[in-house]
């Protein structure tokens, strides 16, 4: 009888200890923190590029950032030219770039489903024509004391058919801030 006492309660303490855990394995976001101000208040640090390719696009992205956070609907928010007046404070950091006006045949993005299975996605991604762009940013986005409230690093990617260089840094920029937004803004599960 004791043992199966004993077992119990381990089985209740490992139980609950791994709702714990998962609790503490959910991404947090910023939806939270924001949701208690009005407006917030948001400086943005001058974008870097260390991916080593010229043509990244940091200043790009920079403005992208600057003209998307005007353009929420969920959040207000009001771009701030002094770190100090703000209540949050966004660096990114371009840290992978790729451009080419062919479209690698790795990746599939055609939209036919391309399985190990099935290699019709393959065939038909090797067969048509289109440029493709990735980026992977690093984004940190800290209080105005510079306590870090959230940090992630992105990845996006675009395929489209006919895009030059400068349209593609512009693609992508937007490709990025909306991931950004998906997944440092996004209402967590109640």
């Amino acid at each position: 009888m004791k043992k199966i006492l004993g077992l119990l309660i381990l089985m209740m303490v490992v139980l609950s200890s791994s709702n714990v855990t998962a609790a503490l394995r959910k991404t947090k976001t910023l939806y939270d923190f924001l949701e208690k101000i009005e407006t917030c208040k948001v400086y943005l640090n001058e974008f870097a590029n260390t991916s080593g390719e010229s043509g990244a696009g940091a200043e790009i992205l920079n403005k992208t950032m600057a003209k998307a956070l005007g353009a929420r609907i969920t959040q207000n928010f009001t771009v701030v030219n002094n770190p100090s007046e703000a209540d949050i404070i966004i660096s990114a950091e371009i840290i992978q770039f790729m451009y080419t006006d062919e479209d690698p045949a790795y990746d599939g993005i055609v939209g036919v489903g391309m399985t190990p299975i099935n290699p019709v996605g393959l065939a038909v991604d090797m067969a048509m024509k289109q440029s493709y762009v990735e980026n992977k940013v690093s984004y940190l986005v800290t209080d105005k004391n510079g306590g870090k409230l959230w940090s992630r690093k992105i990845y996006s990617t675009v395929t489209k058919g006919d895009m030059p260089l400068e349209e593609a840094v512009n693609i992508i920029a937007e490709r990025s801030v909306k991931n950004f937004f998906i997944k440092c803004l996004k209402k967590p599960r109640r």
